[in-house]
Parts: structure tokens; sequence; C-alpha cells
């Protein structure tokens, strides 16, 4: 009689058969799709990392375009502005009369500034300067100039805003003329004797006489505020005195005088 244990070769036996029933009962794609092979796997791993690769360059793609648009934006609006501000904060317009505008000096001149105006808002402060030295402030001011010369006065307006301009125009104070005199002496001048013209009189108001020039009506010439001059013959003759002042403007003036006979020279 066989006593050899046959309890758990049955149970082994009967796993094995049950298996092999259930692989039998499967067909062989079932069995296919049931156990993915690893090639399958490596695939499938492959097409997921691509398929990340793809999901990154196009999130990176959004990203740059989204950015290049802000840029531009940034841009855009920062012109905008800078435009804007150009158009609401542009220099005010400064404008000016001057009344005279030339004349001999001591020249008082009214300058008035109320028309000068701006698109920011009013103006709020006007300053002057006159070219000379002095300033002043106001719409409309008065200024003296004492010497000749042109000056460029310039005003200065300043709006609401805080905005600035300016304008400049020329006032021109004009030279004096020299006034040239003269006096002859002996008050009846005699042919042959000394005849002195003196014209240290002369004067100028803005300035100073630099050359006096002489014409005595014999054709003869002569220089310097004082001269003395001797007529040959006897006779009424023409004298001329130009006076030139430190501007180089010249005046002149003329006088007949009458030569007598010397009696005591034979004539």
């Amino acid at each position: 009689m066989d006593r050899s244990p046959r309890g758990p070769s049955l149970a082994a036996s009967q796993r094995d058969s049950m298996r092999s029933a259930r692989h039998s009962e499967r067909s062989p794609s079932q069995r296919r799709t049931m156990r993915p092979t690893r090639e399958k796997r490596m695939l499938e791993s492959k097409a997921a990392r691509r398929a990340r690769r793809r999901d990154e360059r196009g999130k990176m793609r959004i990203d740059r375009r989204v950015i290049a648009r802000v840029a531009l934006a940034s841009v855009l609006i920062a012109s905008v502005l800078m435009l804007g501000g150009c158009f609401l904060f542009s220099s005010p317009h400064a404008r000016f009369t001057a009344d005279p505008q030339f004349g001999y000096p001591p020249l008082a001149v009214q300058f008035d500034g109320s028309a000068s105006n701006s698109p920011n808002g009013a103006i709020v402060s006007y300053a002057w300067d006159f070219g000379d030295g002095s300033t002043d402030t106001g719409a409309s001011v008065d200024h003296t100039f004492i010497d000749k010369g042109t000056y460029a006065v310039k005003l200065t307006v300043t709006d609401s805003s805080g905005a600035v301009g300016s304008t400049t125009h020329s006032v021109q104070v004009m030279n004096h003329a020299p006034h040239p005199q003269f006096t002859v002496s002996p008050y009846i001048p005699q042919r042959r004797t000394v005849t002195t013209f003196d014209a240290s009189e002369s004067s100028d108001e803005d300035g100073y006489i630099v050359d006096w020039q002489w014409t005595f009506g014999d054709g003869t010439t002569g220089t310097g505020d004082v001269v003395d001059h001797i007529y040959d013959l006897a006779g009424t003759y023409t004298v001329r005195l130009t006076v030139i002042d430190d501007d180089g403007k010249a005046n002149s003036i003329t006088r007949n005088i009458t030569i007598g006979g010397c009696n005591s020279c034979g004539g």
C-alpha cells in the first residue's frame, strides 16, 4: 500500500489545470492586451516624453508672445503719455510791444507783455531783462535807457503749470549828432593878418568830439578845435566846420566872414 503524501501534489495539480483552462479560454489578442510587452511600455514612455516636450515648447512660445505683447503695449502707453505731456505742457507764448522802439537818450520806453498766452493755463509771472543790466517784473513796465546802443530786451513768462516761454526784441537808442559852433577873432578880420577860429564850444550830448575839420573858403583846410588862418585877399569867404563824435557821427556848420583890406600893409 502506497502511503506517500498526496494532498499537496493534488492541490498544485488542480491550480495548474485551472490556470491552463483560463489561459486557453482567452484569444491571442486578449492575451497580448492583458500582457503588454516591455517594448510597448518603452514606446509609450517615449511618446509621453515627446508630448510633454511639445507642451513645454508651446508654453514657451505662448510666454514669449505674451512678453512681446506686454512690451509693445508698454512702449505704446509710454509714447501716448509722452505725446500727451508735450501737448498738455507745451511752452507758453511770450509776446510784447515796445513804444517807442527807437529814439535818442534818455529814451523812455513802455513795454506791454499782456498779449502773452499759454495753452496750459494763465500766465502767472512776467520777467523782463532790458539788456542794460536792469530787470523788472509785471505784465506792463516802463524803462529808460540812458546810453546809446542797441539793446536786446527779453521777456520770460511762466504759466500756471510751471512751463516757461520767452521772446526777445531790440530797442535802438540812437546816437545824437554833435553840435558844432565856432567864433572868429578879431571881430573884423583883415587880410594878411592872423584870424583865429575857435570851435572849443562845440559839444556832443551823448559822447564827445574827437575831430574838428575846417575849410576856409579860399581853397585851404585845417584841423583842430582852435586854428589860425591868414587870408591873402580881402573879400567874403564861406567857412565850414565839421565835427565828428566818438561814435563816428558827423555834423557841420557854415558861416560867411568878411575879410577887410589891410591899411597898414598898403592894401
